[in-house]
Parts: structure tokens; sequence; C-alpha cells
């Protein structure tokens, strides 16, 4: 695999993405289009065969037992409305700006950490307004979903590939909702995903806030982080079983949930997160999926400088896939080269086949 100049052909987003085969993945520079028409590029854009690479690169350098599914979503700043899902928010004195967010679909372990699957999420207002998706090329069957949805449909596509992993995790944009945990929980599959500070638990029959039980809970109970970054310093406390509800939400025998409580990194925030894993898993397991979810979170903020994740035109629709196709499978790379280069360049080194 490699990362290398291909320079012919141009599109609205500046780069080229070529798969001639398995194994060879090639970022184009961008060029002028009077360095190079446009019209002697034959190869068009597939999301479908972008997808399937940037799994395929997961799957050769990344994956292992211990491997993590991990959802993040990450906001970039643009100059106004017309840019392909800016929508206005209040910036942090007050003013109004323009965000696009992306929802990802990372994976992480110990042979590295690698991105499966990428969406632009698009807010009511842009779903519904012919003129702007006209301006932008949004596809015509394209239609509002929330995040979280976005989240179960960019798993669900992971899932059919059997990609070895311990832990679905996550933030409280996905954890707060509980279509996409009963989902998970009727696959059988272990979460521990973020949750807003006033969710209520239950903890021996008693219902409380998760912020109020992580701050109560006794210092004794706190655990330190691991040196290495595995996971942060942590607390856990096991939940009273779910017996069920008029909607059909119900435990699993077998099952146990956990509040798990975090401190962030260089910092005494605590944050909470719900886990749902097979009886009788250690804590600490679900403390290190804590673990890889902040790993992630930290590598796309550092994509930004080093692969220029938040610098492109974003205007288009497909310009935004191929920019974030390109720019995550290039910061995996460089995250593995950085780490030695252990499955970079020959060998299995303990490859998943």
């Amino acid at each position: 695999m490699g990362v290398s100049p291909f320079a012919h052909g141009l599109d609205r987003a500046g780069y080229r993405f070529v798969s001639r085969a398995s194994s060879d993945y090639r970022l184009c520079r961008p060029l002028s289009r009077a360095e190079e028409p446009r019209d002697r590029c034959p190869e068009r854009w597939d999301d479908e065969e972008a997808r399937r690479s940037l799994r395929e690169q997961v799957v050769k350098h990344v994956a292992c037992p211990d491997g993590v599914l991990v959802l993040d979503e990450s906001e970039f700043a643009r100059e106004n409305g017309k840019f392909v899902g800016a929508h206005r928010i209040r910036g942090s004195q007050g003013s109004p700006t323009h965000m696009q967010t992306g929802i990802f679909l990372a994976y992480c372990g110990s042979r590295g950490r690698g991105y499966l699957d990428r969406e632009l999420y698009l807010p009511k207002s842009w779903v519904d307004h012919r003129d702007l998706r006209a301006a932008s090329g949004v596809p015509g069957d394209v239609r509002f979903i929330t995040r979280p949805e976005m989240a179960q449909r960019m798993l669900q596509r992971a899932l059919e590939h059997d990609l070895p992993h311990r832990f679905v995790a996550g933030g409280p944009t996905f954890g707060a909702d509980p279509g996409l945990r009963r989902w998970l929980s009727a696959r059988r599959e272990a979460y521990v995903l973020g949750i807003p500070d006033d969710q209520t638990v239950t903890i021996e029959g008693r219902m409380i806030a998760a912020g109020y039980a992580a701050a109560s809970l006794p210092g004794q109970s706190w655990r330190a982080g691991d040196q290495g970054g595995a996971s942060p310093p942590w607390a856990a406390v096991k939940l009273d079983a779910v017996r069920g509800d008029a909607r059909g939400a119900r435990g699993f025998e077998g099952w146990e949930r956990w509040l798990i409580a975090c401190r962030q990194p260089n910092s005494d925030t605590v944050m909470c997160y719900l886990g749902n894993a097979r009886a009788n898993t250690d804590p600490a397991d679900l403390a290190e999926a804590v673990g890889a979810y902040q790993r992630v979170r930290t590598g796309l903020r550092e994509a930004r400088e080093a692969v220029g994740l938040d610098r492109f035109a974003g205007r288009s629709w497909e310009g935004w896939y191929r920019h974030m196709t390109v720019a995550l499978m290039a910061h995996t790379v460089l995250c593995l080269a950085r780490d030695g280069g252990r499955t970079l360049y020959g060998g299995d080194h303990g490859a998943y086949h």
C-alpha cells in the first residue's frame, strides 16, 4: 500500500482517488485545470469502491481481535449556508456561524487505528431545499435521517463484513438515542456509548441521573488510567437489569449493564458512558473501549493539521466525500508509519485474515 502522486485528472475537490488493485491506493495531488484537462481522465468516482478501499485498508493493516468500532462526529466551519449541508449555529462568542457535520466510523485496536466509513449529515432544512440540493449535486434519493440513524447505517455496512471487534463505542450523540441502543442489543453487540449527565439510570432500585451517580462514586472506586493510553482514569458501577417496556426494549439473559465514569484527558471533567456487555466482562475492558473512542477523537483532530481534513472547498456533495476518503486514508498511513510501520510494508505481523 502507498500514498503517491497520481498526476492526471482533476475533480471538483482537487483530488483523484484510484484503486487499480485491491492493495494499491493512490492520492492525486491537486492540479490546476490548465495543467490537466478534465476530459483526459477516464475514471469516475465510485463511492462504494471508495468505501471498500477504506475497509480493505483496515482489514489488511489494523484489524485485530481486540478491535473497537468507534462512532464519532466532527464539525467543519464554513463561510455561509451555501456549502453542502452547512447549518447555522451560535458560536462560542454568541455570533452565528455555519458548520458542516461529518459522521465517522473508525476502527481502533492494539495494531493501530483506521477509518471505515464517513457520512455527511444533511439537516432537514437542507434536504427540503431543492435549489440548494441541485447546486451542490445532492443525489435525488438522499432523504433526511438523524445522526444516530446514519451511525446505524454505517455500522450495518461494517458488520456485514465480519470485522473482528469486541465493542462498539461512541459519544453522547449516539448513546442518548434509545433506538440505536436497542438495535445494538438486538444484534448482541456489546457497546460503550456516551450519555448525557441528566440521563436516568437505575442503581439498586433507585433511579438517578448518570452525572449525579458518577459524582457520588467514592474515591476508592476510581482506577488509574493505563499509562499507554489504553484507558483513561475510570470508575464503574453495575446497573439494574432492564426488564422491558412498552416499546419492546429488554435486557437479555447473560448480559449486564454498566455506568462507566471516565475523566477527560488533562481535565477533571467526568464523562458518563452506558455499557452493555456479556456477563462477567471485566469493566476494565469497557474502560479500554472508552480509551479507543478518545484516541479516535484525538486522531480526527490531528487529521486536520496532518492531512488537511478540514481544508477543502466543501461546496459539493461528491467533493465532500472525495476529500474525506483520501484524507482519512492518508491519515491512517501516517499513523501506521508513526507507530513504526508494524504492518504497513510487508509481512502479516499478526494481520487478520
